[in-house]
């Protein structure tokens, strides 16, 4: 029997690929530096790991990757949330028998980069209009008198953290961008926002779904997306990308359309993403075997109903959206909720006690609680052969 070891087990991805790959047969492992998660949770996990958390203590997270390939002498090895910078540097300074579904470090972490990818895109033909990088105060003094054409963003960040879209000049004293901190403006496009989702092998595009986000946890994270019906535009760039690079693994974007109706790259995400939930079994068991698979027609409205409810309710009330957002509870199909496989779901009221008392000991926001302990941005990686300060 084949095993898999699924990483950044609290994410919602990982549990869509523990179900999605349970049907093989396969052993499969998840791991995560939390107590609690939704894939470790799940029934087809047959051996959940905690790990110490890789930002925040990477010697021990290497010294436990080490031991889990020894015990596990996996087949294959798939990250599903910031972790894989780590793992995949990881393979490269010291593991390289780290069966990793990822492309190289350097490669990962140059589309990581917001400015990095605009430039990459723009080589393969297309990008936001204007991308300007803020290293010092008087960078951001220089533009503040434009602060309305643009959207501020870390360089780093994921989710809408942080983003200022269209500030007033004002709300950008607040900005103390540095050479290892970062921020980007980016033209603002007011058109229609589209993501999308790809599984990717050694340079062939393998599964692809592009969604709208339906509603969202504030400026951040979507929880109840849609299916675009012709996905062909995001689909032939990806495509492209993936040729370019020889993209192993799995990636996102995201895109605004403009004033032509084109559709421009806005942000790569080099891990998984919502989109994985609108792909069947089939597809996830011919991605990790390098075959593809025809695109499953079930009609899907993945929701995290959870967060729907505590999140979307009232943002839907403030923007007289109820009705949009009922239906949407009605007609979704929960991302975690399963008659078959009922313990995430139950888990997850766990899962938010662990994060939030993380949040008090930390002083941070629960938000941010949820993934600070896995992200990376751009710091060098110095421990346990971790030896790699970006350029």
């Amino acid at each position: 029997m084949k095993t898999l070891i699924i990483s950044g087990a609290r994410s919602l991805p990982a549990l869509r690929w523990v179900r999605g790959l349970a049907p093989t047969g396969v052993r499969i492992v998840t791991t995560d530096s939390l107590a609690c998660s939704s894939a470790g949770a799940s029934r087809y996990s047959h051996r959940y790991v905690r790990t110490p958390p890789p930002r925040l203590e990477p010697g021990g997270f290497a010294e436990a990757v080490q031991r889990i390939l020894e015990e596990e002498n996996p087949d294959l090895w798939i990250p599903t949330y910031e972790e894989v910078f780590y793992l995949a540097h990881l393979r490269e300074s010291s593991l390289p028998h780290l069966p990793l579904f990822a492309p190289s470090f350097e490669l990962l972490a140059r589309v990581h980069h917001k400015l990095h990818f605009s430039m990459l895109a723009r080589e393969l033909g297309t990008s936001a209009e204007e991308s300007i990088l803020l290293t010092r105060e008087d960078q951001v003094q220089a533009i503040k008198a434009r602060a309305r054409e643009f959207a501020f963003k870390p360089v780093w960040s994921r989710g809408g953290e942080h983003t200022l879209i269209r500030p007033n000049p004002g709300q950008l004293d607040l900005l103390r961008p540095s050479e290892q901190a970062p921020w980007l403006a980016q033209s603002y496009l007011p058109g229609e926002e589209i993501s999308s989702y790809a599984i990717a092998f050694q340079g062939r595009l393998i599964a692809h779904a592009a969604y709208i986000p339906r509603h969202r946890a504030g400026l951040g994270a979507s929880i109840a997306f849609e299916r675009v019906g012709d996905d062909s535009e995001a689909r032939s760039f990806a495509e492209e990308f993936i040729r370019a690079t020889s993209w192993h693994g799995q990636l996102g974007f995201d895109f605004k359309r403009n004033d032509q109706g084109r559709l421009i790259p806005m942000e790569c995400n080099p891990r998984a993403t919502s989109g994985i939930h609108f792909l069947g079994s089939p597809e996830l068991i011919s991605a990790i075997e390098g075959r593809p698979a025809p695109p499953d027609p079930t009609p899907r409205w993945p929701i995290i109903g959870l967060a729907l409810l505590t999140y979307g309710l009232p943002s839907a009330l403030r923007q007289g959206r109820l009705g949009s957002l009922l239906k949407d509870l009605l007609r979704g199909d929960d991302v975690i909720a399963s008659w078959k496989d009922p313990l995430p779901l139950v888990q997850q009221f766990a899962f938010l006690a662990e994060v939030s008392r993380l949040a008090k000991q930390r002083n941070i926001s629960i938000h941010s609680a949820f993934t600070q302990d896995l992200e990376w941005e751009g710091a060098p990686l110095s421990s346990n052969g971790f030896q790699t300060l970006l350029q």
